[in-house]
């Protein structure tokens, strides 16, 4: 099977062959008959709207706009080596999709160290399995867009993109946000301020300190005035 028809046709080939054959793991479309691509057949939907409740949902970017669904549900299982692809929901034909994962599990692998691994080819996809097959993958990638080589126009030019749908991030968001009121709100509120204790003679005797003045629970008298006047005793023959 090649990008835009449903048989084998000899004459095609991959556009990404002649930098990655050999080097990078590969593996060719199954024909739409054969049972390797049949049981995906069911989760691949072009009609359906994404339901509103569906948990491990994520976001497909850089995908041939001629490959059909249920070969991108067999690509992802590829990556993952296990089945894990639960549905793949078409919202656009610019190469893009929306799927879900079975298990929070594996929408963690899909989203962090499996992301950017694998790319589209015209007959088959590469799949970085290693480490080293990562950076040579990265490396052709970083040239063919920096040096603008063309490429077959049905294929993409990067890696699978694997992000969290802008929903589900809001809602993770919302739920945040609703847990700190919670707990800003079980928290006792003090509407006065609460003495601190204190201990030592400070607390009750005051006493003078000769660098800092007066310190301690009161305040020093204050000093009498420098001219005395009526109320002072000499005004009133004392």
């Amino acid at each position: 099977m090649f990008l835009g028809r449903g048989e084998a046709d000899e004459g095609h080939s991959n556009g990404h062959e002649g930098a990655l054959a050999h080097r990078i793991t590969y593996f060719p479309y199954p024909a739409p008959s054969d049972p390797s691509i049949a049981r995906y057949i069911a989760k691949g939907d072009t009609s359906r709207s994404l339901p509103k409740e569906v948990p491990y949902s994520f976001f497909i970017g850089q995908l041939p706009h001629l490959l059909p669904l249920p070969y991108v549900a067999w690509s992802l299982d590829f990556l993952m080596e296990e089945y894990g692809t639960k549905w793949i929901l078409q919202t656009h034909k610019n190469g893009c999709a929306k799927g879900w994962a079975e298990s929070a599990a594996q929408l963690e692998l899909l989203l962090g160290p499996l992301n950017g691994r694998l790319l589209f080819d015209v007959c088959g996809v590469w799949v970085a399995r290693s480490d080293e097959e990562k950076r040579i993958l990265d490396d052709y990638l970083r040239v063919i867009q920096e040096t603008n080589t063309s490429v077959d126009v049905r294929i993409p030019r990067t890696a699978i993109n694997l992000e969290p749908l802008k929903s589900q991030v809001r809602k993770q968001d919302q739920q945040a946000q609703f847990q700190l009121q919670q707990q800003q709100q079980q928290q006792p509120r003090q509407l006065y301020p609460q003495a601190q204790p204190h201990y030592g003679p400070q607390r009750h005797q005051p006493h003078h300190n000769a660098n800092h003045g007066w310190s301690g629970a009161m305040p020093p008298p204050p000093p009498p005035p420098a001219h005395p006047g009526p109320e002072y005793g000499y005004y009133r023959g004392y």
